[in-house]
């Protein structure tokens, strides 16, 4: 296959049911994501908590709304969700507490199609090749929240294709990876891997599982090979001219999200080789 899904037409989302979406959450994901789709001639809204951004998500060619998943009215609520398909793209520790309201919201929409972006934080924490069935309740340290019970809750809404995308560690514009360790941190398991995505290829994958998939799939999203965290902050501090923080100590062996299904089913491409070829190329 190849990335003629990120060429879809209006005609394209037509022949998929298609022809409105609404992403929840237009953040530093959500917002390249809504205005990439704008311009495929698919009416496109978004909803921000913030007015500020309202004028910013406009200017994309986005139908903006004030929305808030934790607020239970909201008169723009109605609007946004007279869609054919959904993403959403909030993170858990926002989504969690308003979980109840927004999928009260999906059942008494027309929403028919769903993607929801989470995360590789439902693999163990131990080495390993994890591929999408090896899932696990657990309790996130990032948020705090069982983040695979997060899915199953839009998993089982009725009369709705589904489809889950678990991202790895977001990095790209406005997010250099620099930033991730402040002064004082030691940057952990030095030879482990690093499973990271960059922008680009998280805002392609969203298309392609539109275009690609009937739903009711999951699907890993972190760039391909295997790049050391000694490798990849080594150049990331290196970039920013900013001294590397030091090194904890070494597991001695890795974590590695395995996101071959994605591409054998979908014909999916990322567009760098590996994190370091990306990270080079910011």
């Amino acid at each position: 296959m190849n990335t003629d899904y990120l060429s879809a037409s209006f005609a394209d989302w037509s022949d998929r049911n298609i022809t409105s979406l609404a992403i929840i959450g237009a953040g530093w994901h959500g917002l390249p994501l809504a205005v990439k789709l704008a311009g495929s001639g698919v009416t496109v809204k978004a909803s921000t908590t913030s007015p500020s951004k309202i004028p910013v998500i406009a200017l994309g060619g986005v139908i903006p709304y004030l929305a808030d998943v934790n607020v239970s009215e909201s008169e723009d609520w109605g609007a946004l969700m007279r869609v054919d398909a959904l993403v959403v793209t909030v993170p858990p520790s926002v989504l969690s507490p308003g979980l109840k309201n927004l999928l009260r919201r999906i059942e008494s929409s027309p929403v028919r199609r769903i993607v929801y972006i989470s995360s590789t934080a439902v693999y163990p924490d131990e080495p390993g090749v994890y591929s999408e069935g090896m899932a696990v309740h657990r309790v996130s340290k990032h948020s705090g929240i069982n983040l695979l019970a997060l899915e199953d809750a839009f998993r089982s809404l009725n009369d709705r294709a589904v489809s889950v995308l678990r991202f790895g560690g977001l990095f790209g514009p406005n997010r250099h990876p620099s930033g991730f360790f402040s002064t004082g941190r030691t940057i952990p398991d030095p030879d482990g891997n690093v499973n990271m995505l960059t922008l680009e290829d998280a805002v392609n994958a969203v298309i392609c599982v539109l275009v690609r998939s009937a739903g009711g799939d999951v699907y890993n999203v972190c760039s391909p090979g295997t790049t050391s965290r000694k490798d990849f902050y080594s150049l990331a501090f290196s970039q920013a001219g900013l001294e590397l923080p030091p090194f904890g100590e070494s597991r001695g062996n890795s974590r590695i999200i395995d996101s071959s299904a994605i591409v054998d089913k979908l014909g999916f491409e990322f567009r760098y080789a590996s994190v370091l070829e990306a990270l080079r190329k910011m």
